[in-house]
């Protein structure tokens, strides 16, 4: 990276940092940014000036103390299938195959046991119990 190039980029930063803030400079170059997309470029940024800095071509990281837009994420409610929808989704399952065996097995034990995917990849056979009855 040359000393011109370097210089450019500090000064659009400064110019940046004292019109808009970093994410309203960079929502205002897209049609539309959502908030996580604003708060990951705004990321990106920072880490590429981290990575200079390291690299001794700049003393300091100008971006540092942005903080990006608040984003707060909503709890949702997992969708229940009644016993019918439960039925045609493991007979839609081609089961001729061992990978239509494993997600047919996938698809059972997350309908059973109110399980998401993450949890039921990570299950281990002892962390399964039958009751007789």
């Amino acid at each position: 990276m040359t000393q011109c190039l370097i210089d450019g980029i500090r000064s659009t930063l400064s110019h940046w940092r004292r019109s808009f803030a970093i994410p309203r400079a960079i929502s205002l170059t897209q049609k539309v940014s959502s908030i996580t997309t604003v708060k990951q470029r705004l990321a990106a940024i920072c880490h590429l000036f981290d990575w200079r800095v390291t690299g001794h071509v700049v003393s300091c990281n100008p971006v540092a103390p942005m903080k990006g837009p608040n984003y707060t994420t909503k709890q949702g409610k997992m969708t229940v299938l009644d016993a019918t929808e439960a039925g045609q989704l493991l007979d839609s399952v081609d089961v001729r195959m061992p990978i239509g065996l494993r997600d047919r097995a996938l698809i059972a034990l997350m309908v059973l046991s109110f399980t998401q995917i993450g949890a039921a990849l990570t299950m281990r056979v002892d962390d399964v119990y039958v009751r007789q009855h």
